[in-house]
């Protein structure tokens, strides 16, 4: 049996939501894109930790704000438009500064179509750094032994030869409600530095990404692949700011 932390009605020890593939979350194939799934699974996760008051109000009244800083996902197939689908996402507990949460998404027949791993950071809202997750344990229900994937977190290597691909600009709607660039607005940049033969005729079918550092309005951003994995199945991804040379964050990108 999973080991668990405190399930009742109230604090829900797995939450389970539906979500409708809308127009607007589709590529030209009418697939839902990765970006798409990202949000929703972020949406599933908001509104489960509201149920223990850990949801972004209850954070911003400690000074504090939810990041994701670690996530894994693999896709078995992308959903189409207006296709509806159901997630299943749960808490894992804390383990050192991370909070780890799974989740799985299902088609209407309770087939598994995608599944994945995550890790979150709290940080302080003045000073942007983590705090600890001491209270975290005694609030959120979780159980720690219920594994969507197998996959443990670990830190993805610099990658050898940097080739840069794309640059951009971080604008105003780059940003979310913590004023720094949303993460799936990373996921982004990655995928459409790649060409559009790539993306027509190819699927992401995993995905992992560290985040390292915050992006700010006006940043300049540099997309950089590792030219020696490029026409390999697996392509290693830098995202760095051009001004102080920074990495933002690091990505693996698996191809079908």
């Amino acid at each position: 049996m999973p080991e668990t932390h405190e399930n009742t009605i109230d604090k829900p020890l797995i939450w389970k939501e539906k979500h409708q593939i809308r127009s607007y979350d589709v590529d030209a194939e009418k697939r839902a894109t990765l970006m798409s799934l990202c949000r929703y699974f972020q949406e599933s996760a908001g509104h489960h930790s509201q149920t223990a008051k850990l949801g972004y109000d209850h954070l911003l009244e400690m000074g504090q704000f939810w990041v994701l800083s670690r996530f894994f996902i693999e896709v078995d197939r992308y959903p189409l438009w207006q296709e509806q689908i159901s997630i299943e996402t749960w808490s894992k507990g804390p383990e050192g500064i991370f909070a780890l949460r799974d989740f799985i998404f299902y088609d209407t027949d309770e087939k598994v179509i995608a599944r994945g791993t995550s890790g979150w950071l709290t940080l302080d809202i003045e000073k942007r750094r983590p705090r600890r997750l001491d209270y975290f344990a005694e609030i959120m229900p979780y159980v720690s032994d219920k594994h969507a994937v197998e996959h443990r977190f670990s830190k993805i290597p610099p990658i050898e030869k940097p080739d840069i691909k794309s640059t951009f600009t971080v604008c105003y709607y780059d940003l979310d409600i913590s004023n720094h660039v949303t993460s799936t607005k990373y996921i982004e940049w990655i995928l459409i530095s790649f060409p559009i033969e790539y993306l027509t005729t190819k699927q992401v079918r995993n995905f992992e990404i560290n985040f390292m550092a915050e992006s700010l309005y006006n940043d300049e951003i540099l997309i950089l692949w590792d030219e020696t994995s490029q026409n390999k199945k697996v392509t290693s991804v830098m995202v760095k700011r051009k001004t102080d040379n920074r990495e933002l964050c690091r990505a693996r990108v698996g191809w079908d």
